[in-house]
């Protein structure tokens, strides 16, 4: 009697298991396609240092993805103005103020 408890028992265990392996796996998977996502959207450091010289970047996900993020816009290519345009957000959408190539750092 007990042999068949223990049985069910084991059959129910591995049930969830398996359930819990495949939740696991599209998570995993949601989050390298977030990464790839994230990848393409950001702008690659070489284009940076092409507007800002003197700059870098310190971009350090806490795990694979961050809620961070930055980009850069030629002034020249948006509107009639000279410069370049620096952007950077925190995970809830706040924005700093705008940096320009000519020293300044917003934070």
């Amino acid at each position: 009697m007990a042999t068949v408890e223990i049985r069910e028992q084991k059959a129910e265990v591995e049930k969830q298991k398996e359930e819990i392996e495949g939740a696991h796996k599209e998570i995993i998977d949601s989050i390298a396609y977030a990464k790839r996502i994230q990848t393409a959207i950001l702008p690659p450091p070489g284009v940076v240092k092409e507007y800002l010289k003197e700059s870098f970047i310190l971009y350090k996900p806490k795990d694979v993805v961050a809620g961070d993020f930055y980009w850069l816009e030629s002034f020249a290519k948006a509107t009639d103005s000279e410069g370049d345009f620096a952007k950077a957000s925190d995970s809830k959408g706040n924005f700093d103020k705008a940096s320009q190539a000519n020293g300044t750092t917003g934070h």
